[in-house]
């Protein structure tokens, strides 16, 4: 659906919800449900994920295939098409978030599509958080010194890869 552009309600909210309980009861490495933690990022124009995640996505070429971006490290990264994650957040709203896939070294939530879609984005100490149009709140949590967004994805569309193993 269009919904709010990049984000927007699936309406199966009853059902996710009670899968979201089956999933946080049955959780584990095996559980039906990955944990997609993204960075809440305001210096990022786009929603970024690292080619490798969610191999059973299909990547969909859009005219913003080949785009370079500006990394936070001063190098270019090039816009390897997009895919339409389907997840759950925290709270148990369903949302859908269209990501342009790069070589990014973590998932990537752009704040100001947010703000653009009519978000409301708090980035505060006590309690950050992201409002809907509809009022809906969502909570941040703050990891390693950013702000951060858990989502939960289906297993069934791959797992959150990490691009980097350090030995």
């Amino acid at each position: 659906g269009k919904g709010f552009e990049d984000l927007s309600f699936t309406g199966e909210e009853e059902e996710e919800q009670q899968m979201m309980m089956n999933a946080e009861s049955g959780g584990g490495e095996d559980g039906e449900w990955v944990k997609l933690t993204c960075t809440m990022d305001s210096g990022s124009a786009e929603n970024a994920l690292p080619v490798e995640c969610f191999d059973k996505v299909p990547l969909v070429p859009t005219d913003k295939v080949g785009k370079k971006y500006l990394a936070a490290n001063g190098g270019s990264i090039v816009n390897e098409g997009e895919k339409n994650i389907k997840c759950v957040t925290d709270v148990g709203i369903p949302i859908e978030v269209k990501f342009q896939v790069a070589k990014v070294c973590k998932p990537l939530i752009s704040a100001r599509k947010l703000s653009k879609a009519g978000h409301k984005v708090v980035l505060e100490e006590w309690n950050p958080r992201i409002i809907s149009p509809q009022g809906f709140i969502t909570p941040l949590r703050i990891s390693g010194g950013v702000y951060v967004i858990d989502l939960w994805v289906r297993r069934r569309y791959g797992e959150v890869k990490k691009p980097f193993t350090w030995q």
